[in-house]
């Protein structure tokens, strides 16, 4: 979200009233609901989220140790 005074505001829109936008801001920390009057408001850019790089490593990992005990597996059963 784009403020008339150039700064901006990343965070969740709560809640949407005929003068203003409440919006949660996306912070490490948490912290209040900001209110924001629509006279400050230029612009508002929607975006999604995505992975986080955490959840993507242990995702191919995860990925990577399946197909490993597959193999070892398939080795096992025609070892004889």
């Amino acid at each position: 979200m784009q403020l008339s005074t150039g700064a901006r505001v990343q965070g969740h829109i709560v809640q949407i009233t005929d003068n203003e936008i409440s919006v949660l801001p996306k912070t490490r920390i948490p912290v209040p609901v900001r209110h924001l009057p629509l006279s400050e408001i230029q612009s508002i850019e929607v975006q999604k989220d995505g992975w986080s790089p955490g959840a993507k490593v242990l995702t191919g990992v995860g990925s990577v140790a399946g197909v490993l005990m597959v193999v070892v597996i398939a080795m096992l059963a025609n070892y004889r």
